[in-house]
């Protein structure tokens, strides 16, 4: 691992040992926000088939890719990135492929994932490829496995797709079904959502050295990516000495949902500052915006959020104290945020005005009940989906109201952390106000996205030029108008 360290030190970084975290990224330097801390291609990804990625360049393509002609699984940009692709090891993936396509078996992207990792480190050993430095098949084979924690059903699970995995796997690979057992438990807890620029998901990658990231809360990182390169930027000044910090789940949910996805998914306790204080007698009042019912003893206050499920439905005010059975706010917000799952299959199925009736029907529920706090995540969820299928329906008056009643709870979960969520949120009303002729409302929005998207994304990031040039317009505009108003005024008088 010394290549590593030394790879990891030229980047003004080095991997540290710490209780109860174990290894952990540490900076030597101080990184200020915006600066990329690592920029590193994957061990091996798999992208989602309406990707608009090349799998060799990794470059992001706006007219369409050309399928390998026999796996019909690949895309390229080019006919020499195919060639290139086809001479660094798809032939083998390829022919594996393509037998099992012809026998309707083809395998999820999970296992082609593992599959790609098992043909590569094979070609590692057999000195076939180079080894870089973060790239290192042993960094694969020394990811947390978490395997003590998993269940016996999991481990059934998993040993089935292992089984599955070693009937097609070629020999050369040598992994037995328990050792990719071990790889497919790493891989579940380890490897990285590949998103868009717009934080869409277009696939998944196992990046080893970013592995090595800790979650927090309220982290001092963020994971974005350039196609398939993942590139890790600090969003707040870190010192040296400081671990650098991403967030592996959604940061608008309350403490008691975000520790459960750890724990379920990532299998630790998170006692992160934040959520210490959520978890702490009385609660946080942010917590409680975010997750819990508006009291209905009080005029400001609102229940402190607790785990599902609860053995009690009483409830207590963080503000003032006041306890109160909320059963039918439970239940309300369950079904609320189902209607917006709904209404997204209904707009992913071209029905974008039902899905707008959907969520007005939810925001009715939501209203009625009082489930959600005007900055509540379940209002947000079904104000997202709203503003979506109203974009899809060209609706556009609808969508900016949506838009704008969603940002009370971006700016809730996001107001330590402004994570790119909060930004893109932003762009997008921006957008709309400047699509519907609301200058100043959109100049407003887009100086917010801008000075969001600027750190997490980067200052020459194609995106925070697309939102430099609009925002350009738009004070260009306003200028314009408030030198006519100024004009007309001295007219007047």
């Amino acid at each position: 691992m010394d290549a590593l360290s030394d790879w990891l030190s030229a980047q003004n970084l080095s991997i540290a040992e710490k209780d109860g975290r174990g290894r952990c990224l540490t900076a030597l330097k101080p990184f200020r926000p915006g600066q990329v801390v690592l920029r590193v291609s994957p061990y091996v990804a798999v992208l989602e088939s309406q990707a608009t990625v090349c799998d060799f360049c990794s470059k992001i393509q706006e007219l369409s890719l050309k399928r390998c002609s026999y796996c019909k699984l690949a895309r390229y940009c080019s006919t020499e990135c195919q060639r290139s692709a086809w001479k660094g090891g798809h032939a083998a993936e390829c022919g594996i492929l393509t037998a099992l396509r012809k026998q309707q078996r083809v395998p999820p992207p999970s296992l082609q994932l593992m599959l790609r990792a098992l043909l590569k480190r094979a070609r590692q050993r057999s000195k076939g490829e180079p080894v870089e430095p973060w790239d290192q098949p042993e960094l694969i084979e020394g990811l947390e496995t978490h395997r003590a924690d998993l269940s016996q059903e999991r481990l059934v699970q998993l040993s089935q797709m292992a089984a599955l995995l070693s009937s097609f796997t070629p020999k050369e690979c040598f992994a037995s079904v328990e050792e990719i057992v071990g790889l497919l438990a790493a891989m579940s807890c380890n490897a990285h959502t590949i998103c868009d620029p717009e934080v869409r998901t277009v696939g998944k990658g196992i990046f080893p050295v970013i592995a090595m990231a800790n979650h927090s809360c309220t982290p001092n990182a963020v994971l974005l990516f350039e196609g398939t390169m993942g590139v890790l930027r600090c969003t707040a000044e870190v010192a040296p000495g400081e671990e650098l910090c991403i967030s592996y789940v959604d940061l608008a949910a309350p403490a008691v949902v975000r520790k459960r996805e750890l724990q379920a998914g990532y299998y630790f306790d998170c006692r992160c500052p934040r959520c210490e204080a959520a978890t702490a007698p009385g609660g946080s009042g942010e917590d409680a915006t975010l997750g819990g019912f508006p009291c209905s003893a009080c005029r400001d206050g609102a229940t402190v959020p607790v785990e599902q499920p609860a053995t009690s439905s009483m409830r207590t005010c963080q503000l003032c104290g006041h306890q109160a059975e909320y059963s039918s706010q439970e239940a309300a917000a369950t079904s609320a945020g189902a209607m917006a799952e709904e209404a997204s299959a209904l707009r992913a199925s071209g029905d974008a005005g039902e899905g707008m009736r959907k969520c007005q029907a939810a925001l009715g529920l939501v209203e009625r009940t009082k489930c959600s706090t005007a900055g509540g995540a379940v209002r947000m969820k079904v104000n997202d989906e709203l503003m979506s299928c109203c974009l899809h329906a060209q609706d556009w008056s609808s969508a900016r109201n949506a838009c704008r009643a969603a940002l009370p709870a971006y700016l809730v979960a996001y107001k330590v952390h402004e994570g790119p969520l909060l930004g893109l949120q932003y762009y997008t009303l921006g957008k709309i106000e400047w699509y519907l002729g609301n200058v100043s409302a959109a100049v407003g929005a887009l100086r917010e996205a801008c000075r969001v998207l600027s750190v997490t994304h980067g200052e020459g990031h194609r995106l925070v030029c697309d939102v430099r040039q609009l925002l350009s317009e738009a004070e260009a505009s306003l200028r314009h108008d408030q030198a006519a108003e100024n004009a007309e005024s001295r007219l007047d008088n």
